[in-house]
């Protein structure tokens, strides 16, 4: 698998690392559009650049559904060995067996 320097991780995906605007319910300025003012086009690498982010969001998103799938199952697993043990432990404790 080929990375790129655009590319983003997992962990640089975390919201901790970046300054979040304090919530308010308070109407907030709208910044004034000059209808004079040309639109700035996107530049080729920049929509470039984003569909490479998207792509990479999208297969970490594929990724993280296949561990939590994975996870479930091992829960489940461990759940079911647990409710074993409980009538294992059941039966010997009604059971007449001594180990001494």
């Amino acid at each position: 698998m080929t990375t790129s320097s655009n590319d983003l991780s997992i962990s640089e995906l975390s919201l901790s690392d970046q300054t979040l605007k304090p919530f308010t319910l308070l109407a907030t300025p709208e910044p004034e559009i000059d209808p004079e003012e040309p639109v700035v086009q996107e530049s080729q690498s920049q929509r470039h650049s984003a569909k490479a982010r998207e792509e990479k969001l999208q297969s970490d998103i594929f990724i993280l559904k296949k561990l939590n799938a994975s996870f479930e199952l091992f829960d489940e697993a461990l759940q079911d060995t647990g409710s074993a043990n409980q009538v294992l432990l059941h039966f010997i404790r009604n059971s007449h067996i001594s180990y001494h």
